[in-house]
């Protein structure tokens, strides 16, 4: 149903996590269905690169564990960076973001690698131009912020899938849970 894409909610992680994550989700940026998706589809379009080479998916790879597994990423134009790419599994429950924390909030930390020069290489305002441009894009941030794409809205869309990327359930955590206190 189309009105309960727009609805929020609170996603429900596996076994292992806490059972509310309510309280990991700001209040400026509430989650619904058609949000994850958008930010889905944003996460992995490598058009959002200077290129049009480079996703988020690119150093953030989910059959790598969310991660490139290397230990430097490697960026636009074939750029080493000084870092390797973190796992965006769980960051729901992060309270800084990047390997030293200077991001507060996943929001935060999505503004960084789009117009970082050796990561994305792209500039915030012909990222904006570029959803603007792609009907679908532009329908979508419509139907989902009521406005056409803005750097916020675009860091919103991709902090809220990458919210949704869960790990857990292990043996461990099932054996924890069936525990007896």
């Amino acid at each position: 149903k189309e009105a309960d894409a727009h609805t929020s909610f609170v996603p429900v992680g596996p076994v292992g996590m806490p059972a509310d994550l309510s309280s990991y989700i700001p209040a400026d940026n509430p989650m619904t269905k058609a949000k994850v998706e958008l930010g889905r589809q944003l996460y992995f379009d490598p058009r959002l690169s200077g290129n049009g080479t480079i996703a988020c998916a690119s150093c953030h790879h989910p059959d790598m564990g969310w991660t490139d597994n290397a230990a430097f990423s490697t960026g636009i134009h074939g750029h080493i960076t000084g870092v390797g790419a973190p796992t965006v599994m769980n960051r729901i429950l992060g309270e800084t973001q990047f390997w030293d924390g200077r991001a507060a909030s996943l929001e935060a930390q999505a503004e960084g690698p789009v117009a970082a020069p050796g990561e994305m290489g792209f500039t915030w305002e012909a990222a904006e131009e570029l959803c603007r441009e792609i009907e679908g894009y532009e329908l979508q941030f419509q139907a989902v912020f009521g406005t056409s794409a803005t750097k916020q809205n675009i860091t919103q869309a991709m902090a809220t899938f990458e919210r949704t990327v869960f790990a857990g359930g292990s043996p461990y955590d099932h054996y924890e849970r069936a525990t007896p206190f």
